[in-house]
């Protein structure tokens, strides 16, 4: 099959093995980039692994799913409270510390599929990813309606927790318990006393 591997900082499309082990098989639909992935092709960082920690597919019986990339060992009190990153045993991304999502197919431990709704359009899902962290960080900050955010970063991940803040698809709109301006260069600005900083 076809996959994205990184070789001398640069990504290439190469062709490997079909994915083996266990795990539910997906054929990946859509894939994305991250910032992050930019900046560790330039340091070499993802050795011989394929890509890509931000993806969606279609499993073999036919469901739609976007996919949670971070593992843990699935015992410890830290993954059983859902929060993987802190497991005792350390953690693994796909796309980074395994093989991810910039391939034909992936095997995904099953319950890191996230089955999207109907309606949801499976090659537009690898973007669920980086909305998820952009709630996170909202959900994080405990915003409530008044208070004053400043959301650093306009690009992707800024614009999602801008929206998650309340701010429809336009910076110029001002729901009325928010009130947004853009102001170039200075990120996105609501109204009272928080400030929560949302980094890609």
């Amino acid at each position: 099959m076809k996959a994205i591997k990184v070789i001398d900082k640069t990504p290439v499309l190469v062709d490997v093995p079909d994915p083996k082990g266990d795990g539910v098989r997906v054929r990946v639909v859509s894939s994305s980039i991250c910032g992050s992935d930019l900046h560790m092709m330039e340091t070499g960082y993802f050795g011989d692994n394929i890509i890509g920690h931000e993806f969606a597919g279609v499993t073999d019986d036919g469901r739609a799913v976007a996919i949670e990339p971070l593992n843990g060992c699935g015992h410890c009190g830290f993954c059983d409270a859902g929060h993987s990153i802190h497991c005792e045993q350390g953690f693994s991304l796909l796309g980074v510390m395994a093989d991810g999502g910039m391939a034909e197919y992936i095997k995904v431990p099953a319950n890191k599929l996230i089955e999207l709704p109907s309606g949801l359009d499976v090659a537009i899902a690898s973007l669920v990813e980086p909305l998820a962290v952009a709630v996170h960080g909202v959900d994080r900050a405990q915003v409530r309606e008044g208070d004053r955010v400043l959301v650093i970063e306009r690009v992707r991940l800024g614009s999602r927790s801008a929206q998650c803040f309340g701010v429809a698809a336009s910076p110029t709109t001002s729901p009325p318990a928010i009130r947004i301006s853009n102001r170039p260069q200075r990120g996105w600005v609501a109204s009272s006393a928080l400030m929560a900083i949302m980094m890609s």
